[in-house]
């Protein structure tokens, strides 16, 4: 998920990444775009380090 974090703040993420992304993690690539804009929104957010509900979600817990 950093990876594809990194990418799209570059511009350079494409849909067919998130596309292997959720493929790989069994999941829908809407999911995976949820998770990056909660990736960013945590990191935005002051206090929570990164970590949060992108965390849980891709690890399960």
């Amino acid at each position: 998920m950093r990876r594809l974090l990194a990418l799209r703040r570059q511009g350079m993420l494409t849909t067919g990444q998130v596309r292997s992304a959720a493929d790989v993690l069994g999941v829908r690539e809407r999911a995976v775009w949820r998770w990056l804009a909660a990736a960013e929104r945590d990191e935005a957010s002051p206090g929570t380090g990164g970590a949060g509900r992108v965390s849980r979600a891709v690890h399960g817990y």
